[in-house]
């Protein structure tokens, strides 16, 4: 390694480090990140479902009127950029679970707000002869998935490419302050930006903040003479692949946090399943992987409050791909023009959990 005076230094190149130093690099600043990539990034396992109408309730996702159309001119910007496709828009179906539910969203759907995103499907054959579907169900639009482990293989190379990688992994306790500089070995920055997904529960410098991660699985099946024009979304959702076959999940577990498939894990996807698809499935993978949730389910977006060359930007959950592209530029504006961070998302909503 040798002496670099840079802007940034970012930790972690999983999707919250890649979309914010892509969002930087537009911005031409001097990066560099810092990558170990034998740690398993809890992006590599991520299916990459982003939908507008979301929860047990089934409600408008939080800010959704302006990150899905952020997200879309982002990524589709990306893939020019990048030269790969990984961006594939779609509609979701959501079967209702009962005539209750389904006379609530008559009534939403007349909402303009709600109009938007979401409407009453009419009658279709292709999925009432293969989905569990007896109340009928809506169509949820401005959705679709974002194929992870395409993104960050496009991401990986073109940061080679350009020379801002060090598969190192970066080690806290080196980390010297110089100023208003920070230095790590013979690197100096402006800023040193934490990245780091679940292991950020490590890091010396913010590990006070109450981190609730989550371990998920997802099942990579073939279902036979299934629906490939929808994803469908009915406590699990089900993503129809260029390839034909489709990716099944997810589960939640916040007891047995490692990287392990686990038979209980198969066999509640499983039986969710079969009681939404009416149609023979076969497995091929099964994976697992550690999601970097919170305790309020807001991602933790902000300074240290004793040492400002440091900055945090994670926490994202399960809504990472359709969260991290606004709030990437969110925080940027937040670096080079001092504008407000939003206080739901900022980390000083628990500053009184900080202890010097």
């Amino acid at each position: 390694m040798t002496h670099k005076d840079l802007d940034y230094l970012i930790v972690g190149q999983g999707l919250a480090a890649s979309v914010l130093a892509l969002t930087l690099l537009k911005q031409q600043k001097k990066i560099i990140l810092f990558s170990d990539r034998e740690l398993k990034p809890a992006s590599a396992v991520a299916a990459g479902l982003y939908n507008p109408i979301t929860g047990r309730k089934m409600s408008k996702t939080w800010q959704a009127e302006t990150l899905f159309p952020f997200l879309e001119n982002f990524y589709t910007e990306q893939e020019a950029i990048l030269n790969s496709r990984f961006f594939y828009p779609s509609t979701i179906y959501r079967p209702f679970i009962s005539i209750e539910e389904q006379n609530t969203w008559i009534a939403e759907t007349s909402q303009p707000d709600i109009a938007r995103f979401a409407e009453i499907c009419q009658d279709d054959n292709s999925i009432s002869t293969a989905v569990n579907a007896p109340y009928g169900g809506m169509l949820i639009h401005h959705a679709g998935y974002l194929n992870v482990k395409s993104f960050l293989s496009a991401c990986h190379e073109y940061f080679d490419k350009i020379g801002i990688v060090y598969n190192h992994r970066l080690d806290h306790t080196q980390i010297q302050f110089s100023g208003s500089k920070v230095q790590y070995k013979d690197v100096t920055a402006q800023q040193i930006i934490f990245c780091e997904g679940p292991y950020a529960t490590e890091n010396l410098f913010f590990n006070w903040l109450p981190f609730r991660p989550v371990k998920g699985e997802v099942l990579h099946v073939v279902i036979d003479d299934f629906v490939t024009n929808y994803i469908i979304n009915q406590h699990l959702f089900v993503i129809p692949l260029p390839d034909g076959t489709f990716r099944v999940g997810a589960t939640y577990n916040w007891r047995t946090l490692d990287w392990q498939p686990s038979e209980s894990g198969k066999a509640e996807l499983l039986e969710k399943l079969s009681r939404l698809v009416q149609r023979p499935v076969h497995i091929l993978d099964h994976s697992a992987g550690i999601r970097p949730a919170t305790a309020d389910r807001r991602p933790f977006i902000g300074t240290h409050p004793e040492h400002p060359e440091l900055a945090f930007f994670g926490g994202m959950g399960s809504k990472g791909v359709s969260l991290i592209p606004y709030l990437a530029q969110h925080f940027i504006d937040f670096l080079l023009f001092q504008k407000e961070i939003m206080p739901e998302i900022n980390i000083n909503r628990y500053l009184s959990l900080y202890k010097k």
